[in-house]
């Protein structure tokens, strides 16, 4: 299997996690989203995106069925022919469990729930439902409200718009403070999907919120509380070191190429 990623992703972080939590053979590889060939590989030209090894692996296979007699042999494709035709012609016919690949990260861990079991993979999801309903409540609220708000960590916006963005993230934020008894992880437990989609923003948040004004740990002792536990995860710890790296390398790589404007224009 094959993970297409991106380093500074806050929702790759939530799958690389994965990935170190599971003893999954699975390639983790770069992938510049504004490529225009990624469009193939996901129509969305999103990361995270997971491709299988074939289409027949998305999920556990069917029981068979005795052949009803007169039936000609032969005369279905199998689901390896059908991809074979392409994605676009195939999902007419096959259910999306048998496509290549999975989109999305909260689909991609819940994807991974469902096909594994530990050793091999650590319940991502709780069992008990209610604890699986918590947990996707809070990844919703991450992905829904605070989400939209997000790319004012990344790029330039007018001046009110980013004051917008920040009273609106401190507002959900206030709300994963409030929220009791305490939804995020404890001590006794490993991290689940809610936890990790908090934690992922909440590391963006340090890394990067300082230039708009962003605190997300002000005022809110339960999520400091939850982030220091998130960080002795050692899985977590390398999630984190990854995305500090990947800040740098954008940074340098946005100084070199102003270096080069600026020399460029100078020769004029």
């Amino acid at each position: 299997m094959k993970l297409y990623n991106s380093d500074g992703s806050p929702y790759c972080a939530r799958v690389r996690y994965f990935i170190y939590a599971s003893t999954l053979p699975i390639d983790i590889v770069p992938q510049d989203f504004n490529d225009p060939a990624f469009r193939k590989i996901n129509p969305l030209k999103k990361v995270p995106t997971l491709e299988l090894d074939n289409g027949e692996y998305a999920r556990p296979p069917p029981a068979r069925r005795p052949r009803q007699a007169g039936r000609q042999a032969g005369s279905r494709r199998t689901a390896r022919q059908l991809t074979q035709l392409g994605e676009t012609s195939v999902s007419r016919f096959l259910p999306l469990g048998a496509f290549r690949r999975i989109f999305e990260s909260e689909v991609i861990l819940e994807w991974a729930a469902d096909m594994f079991r530990p050793p091999v993979f650590r319940a991502i999801l709780p069992a008990d439902p209610v604890a699986r309903a918590r947990s996707r409540f809070v990844s919703r609220i991450v992905d829904l409200y605070i989400g939209p708000h997000t790319p004012v960590l990344y790029n330039r916006f007018p001046e009110a718009h980013v004051r917008e963005a920040v009273q609106n993230i401190h507002k959900y934020l206030d709300l994963l403070e409030g929220l009791g008894p305490d939804p995020l992880f404890t001590p006794e437990r490993r991290p689940v999907a809610g936890d990790l989609a908090v934690g992922a923003f909440l590391l963006h948040a340090e890394l990067l919120g300082q230039r708009i004004g962003l605190t997300p740990f002000e005022g809110r002792p339960k999520l400091r509380a939850f982030y220091d536990r998130l960080l002795k995860d050692p899985d977590f710890a390398k999630v984190k070191q990854e995305n500090i790296d990947a800040f740098a390398q954008a940074r340098a790589a946005a100084k070199a190429a102003k270096a080069a404007k600026e020399a460029k224009q100078a020769k004029l």
